[in-house]
C-alpha cells in the first residue's frame, strides 16, 4: 500500500507540473498580456541597430505597449533596419508618431520609445486598414547610435586639426619669443617711468576738473541762452511775418493788374499804328484824285489828327516804359482804353467810307465822311489830352510820395537788419553780457 501511494503522489506531481507548464506558455504567448488587443507594427530604423533584440520593449512615453518579434534589413535600402513589433491597438499612434531607439538608465537596456506630438483624425491602424497595408513607421536616428557611427571621422578631424596646430606652433615659436621679449622691455619701461606716468595722470585729473567746470559753465549759458529764447514774443514775430506776406501778395495780385493793363495799352497802341498805316495809304489815294480847297483842308486836318494820335501814342509808350508805377492810375487806364477802342472802331468806319468812295461816283459824299471822321479824331484826341494830366499827375505823386515810402520803409529794414548783425556780433564776441551783464561800476585802479 506504500509503494502504491508513493507512485500516486509522484504521477499527480508530475501531471500538476505539466499542466503548469502549458498554462505558462499560453500566458506568454498570449494577445492581451498588455491589457487589450495587440496587432503589428513595423519600424523602420536608419543605421545599426545594435543592443536591440527581439522581445525588447516597446513604450509609448514611457509606459510599454508591446515588443520585439523579429529584426531584419530592408531589402529596398539596406541602410535601413526593420524591427517587427506587436502593439496595442488603442495607442494613439499617428503618421506623425515619431519613433527613437534608447537606452534604459544604469542596466543599458536598448528599447523604442514612441511618441505623439499632435492628434490626426487617423491613427495609423486605421490608413494602414484603409490601404491594406501593415503600419509602418520610419524612426529618427538615435544621438548615441550617430555618435558611436561618427565617433571615429570626428577623431580622424582632432587627429588632422591637432597636427595643423602643431605645425602653427612650430612656425610661430620665432615670432611669439619676440613678442615676449618686446613686452618684457615694454614692462621694464614702464615701471622705471612710473613717476612721469603719476605727474601725467595728474594732468590729466586737473585738464578735467577745467573740463567739468567748462562744462557747467556751458550749462549755465545754455539755460540763460534759454530764458533769453523764451523771452522773445513769437506771436509778434508771426504777426510780422504774415503782414509781410499780406503786403506781398497784394503787390502780386497789383502787379497782374498793371500787366494786363499794359497789354491792352499795347495791343491799342498796334491796333492805332495799323490804322494809321491805312490811312496814310488811302489818303495818298485820295489825294491825287481831290484837287479842291476842302480836300486840301481835309488832308491838314486828317495830318492834325494823325500827328495828334502820334503824340498820344508817344505818351502812351512813355507809360509803358514806366510799368512799374502805375499801380495807383489802373482805374484811369482802363477808361483811356475804352476810349482808344472807341477811336479805332471810329478809324474802321472812317475806312469803310473811303473804300466806298473809289464806287461812289460823287465827291461830296466822301468830303462829308472825312470831316465826320476829323471831328471824331479831334474828339479823341481831345479826350487823350484831358487823361493825360491827372495820369502824369499820378505818376509824380507816386514817384515823390510813394517811392519816398517805400525807400524809407527800406532804409528802416536795412536799419533794423544793421542792429541785430551788431547783436549776433557782439553776443559772438562776449556773450557772458547776456549771462552775467555789463560792468556798469568801474572798479577803481590806483596810480603807482
Amino acid at each position: 500500500m506504500e509503494v502504491k501511494n508513493y507512485y500516486t503522489a509522484v504521477g499527480f506531481f508530475a501531471i500538476s507540473i505539466l499542466l503548469l507548464s502549458f498554462y505558462s506558455i499560453y500566458w506568454l504567448s498570449r494577445n492581451d498580456q498588455y491589457n487589450g488587443p495587440t496587432t503589428e507594427l513595423i519600424i523602420r530604423i536608419p543605421g545599426s541597430v545594435e543592443g536591440l533584440a527581439v522581445n525588447s520593449s516597446v513604450r509609448f512615453n514611457g509606459i510599454p505597449i508591446g515588443h520585439v518579434t523579429g529584426l531584419f534589413v530592408d531589402k529596398d535600402n539596406p541602410h535601413y533596419s526593420m524591427a517587427q513589433t506587436l502593439v496595442r491597438v488603442d495607442v494613439p499612434l499617428y503618421p506623425s508618431t515619431k519613433a527613437m531607439i534608447k537606452a534604459q538608465g544604469i542596466t543599458g537596456m536598448t528599447y523604442i520609445e514612441l511618441s505623439t506630438e499632435r492628434t490626426e483624425n487617423y491613427t495609423l491602424f486605421q490608413t494602414a486598414t484603409k490601404e491594406k497595408k501593415i503600419a509602418m513607421i520610419t524612426a529618427i536616428p538615435s544621438g548615441i547610435n550617430h555618435l558611436l557611427s561618427t565617433a571615429e571621422d570626428t577623431l580622424n578631424k582632432i587627429n588632422v586639426s591637432s597636427d595643423q596646430i602643431q605645425k602653427i606652433i612650430n612656425n610661430a615659436d620665432n615670432p611669439l619669443n619676440r613678442i615676449i621679449k618686446n613686452f618684457e622691455t615694454i614692462s621694464t619701461i614702464l615701471v622705471d617711468n612710473v613717476s612721469d606716468l603719476d605727474k601725467m595722470i595728474h594732468r590729466k585729473n586737473n585738464v578735467a576738473v577745467d573740463f567739468t567746470k567748462t562744462l557747467s559753465n556751458t550749462s549755465d549759458f545754455i539755460t540763460s541762452l534759454n530764458k533769453t529764447i523764451k523771452a522773445v514774443d513769437i506771436q509778434k514775430i508771426n504777426q510780422i511775418i504774415e503782414n509781410i506776406q499780406v503786403v506781398s501778395n497784394n503787390f502780386i495780385k497789383s502787379s497782374d493788374q498793371v500787366t494786363n493793363t499794359i497789354n491792352d495799352l499795347q495791343e491799342t497802341t498796334h491796333t492805332f499804328q495799323g490804322v494809321g498805316k491805312k490811312a496814310d495809304h488811302l489818303l495818298s489815294d485820295v489825294s491825287s484824285q481831290i484837287h479842291s480847297k476842302e480836300a486840301f483842308d481835309f488832308w491838314e486836318n486828317i495830318s492834325e489828327s494823325s500827328s495828334n494820335i502820334r503824340n498820344s501814342t508817344s505818351a502812351i509808350r512813355e507809360i509803358t516804359d514806366h510799368s512799374q508805377k502805375i499801380i495807383l492810375t489802373i482805374d484811369t487806364i482802363e477808361k483811356m482804353t475804352e476810349n482808344l477802342n472807341n477811336s479805332s472802331i471810329k478809324l474802321k468806319e472812317l475806312m469803310t467810307t473811303i473804300n466806298s468812295f473809289t464806287d461812289s461816283e460823287g465827291k461830296k459824299s466822301l468830303i462829308e465822311d472825312a470831316q465826320k471822321a476829323i471831328r471824331s479824331f479831334q474828339n479823341t484826341t481831345e479826350k487823350i489830352n484831358e487823361y493825360i494830366p491827372p495820369i502824369a499827375k499820378n505818376l509824380q505823386n507816386f514817384s515823390n510820395s510813394g517811392l519816398y515810402d517805400l525807400q524809407n520803409l527800406i532804409r528802416n529794414l536795412q536799419e533794423t537788419v544793421g542792429h541785430f548783425d551788431d547783436s549776433l556780433s557782439n553776443f559772438e564776441r562776449n556773450p557772458q553780457n547776456i549771462i552775467w551783464g555789463k560792468e556798469t561800476v568801474k572798479q577803481y585802479k590806483p596810480k603807482h
